[in-house]
């Protein structure tokens, strides 16, 4: 199956972070196997959490995996939209890190940013190992070096990951309608990846990923319904910042409240 559909490197670039090209501002720059060492993780994430204004280590590990789902995203897209996928082994990505007026930025960059065709045979194989790899090689060590860092645990930040994956689907399929190709591929490698792939992938007795997720009514539009997050950002840890509307976290008659004020300012905006 192939959509034909020209690949929007710049929206990718925009909306996952993407980097295909290194930019020519100056960075800090890390492999993706150098962050896996602890020292190294650990002082990045002290050093978010500080930009965060952080009561402790804990909502840069959150943060971080909230900006790594870009990846994940981007792979889901290239695959299921294009049948491409880049090349995602963990020796040919490099994370670039950048701050600006107190905000600390991240950007994921491919050495090789060749965008490769899938077989045109076998494709659930293709996707199956694609996905498996992408995971268990590259993604994987990374959340585990940042769980360690932290302390904040592994399947937390996999749920926050799922959380992203599921505005990624239900965007998507908005954005191709039903009667696309695409849309029956981008359900099936949705499905495969939430639901299908083994825990083992993962480190894990069962995907972490294969979370449920509870719509509640859009504050800002009542027509709207809205999934709660996986897990916990923990940007309540953070100062300025409360808990979100879609906190797990919440009760029932807090996130009633919070909705009340957020459909308030909805109202004068």
């Amino acid at each position: 199956m192939s959509t034909n559909m020209l690949i929007d490197i710049p929206f990718i670039e925009e909306q996952y972070a993407v980097a295909f090209k290194r930019p020519e501002q100056p960075m800090v720059e890390y492999s993706f196997v150098e962050l896996t060492k602890p020292e190294t993780i650990r002082n990045l994430m002290e050093t978010y959490a500080g930009i965060l204004k952080a009561s402790d280590i804990t909502p840069a590990a959150t943060y971080f995996a909230s900006w790594l789902r870009g990846m994940s995203i981007t792979a889901q897209l290239l695959m299921s939209v294009h049948d491409a996928a880049l090349d995602w082994s963990i020796g040919n990505w490099t994370l670039l890190v950048s701050e600006r007026d107190g905000r600390m930025s991240f950007a994921f960059h491919p050495v090789d940013a060749a965008i490769v065709s899938g077989p045109s045979t076998d494709r659930a194989a293709w996707r199956d190992n694609l996905m498996n790899d992408l995971y268990s090689k590259t993604l994987r060590p990374l959340i585990d070096a940042v769980s360690g860092a932290t302390g904040v645990h592994s399947a937390q930040l996999w749920a926050l990951m799922a959380s992203g994956m599921y505005y990624y689907r239900e965007r998507q399929l908005e954005v191709l309608g039903e009667g696309s190709s695409a849309f029956s591929q981008v359900e099936a490698d949705y499905r495969y990846v939430m639901q299908e792939m083994k825990g083992d992938v993962f480190g894990r007795s069962r995907n972490p990923l294969a979370v449920k997720f509870r719509l509640v009514e859009n504050p800002r539009n009542k027509q709207e319904m809205i999934p709660l997050k996986a897990s916990c950002c923990l940007a309540y840890l953070t100062e300025g910042h409360g808990y979100c509307y879609t906190c797990p976290k919440l009760s029932e008659s807090q996130r009633l409240e919070k909705g009340r004020e957020l459909a308030a300012k909805a109202a004068k905006s």
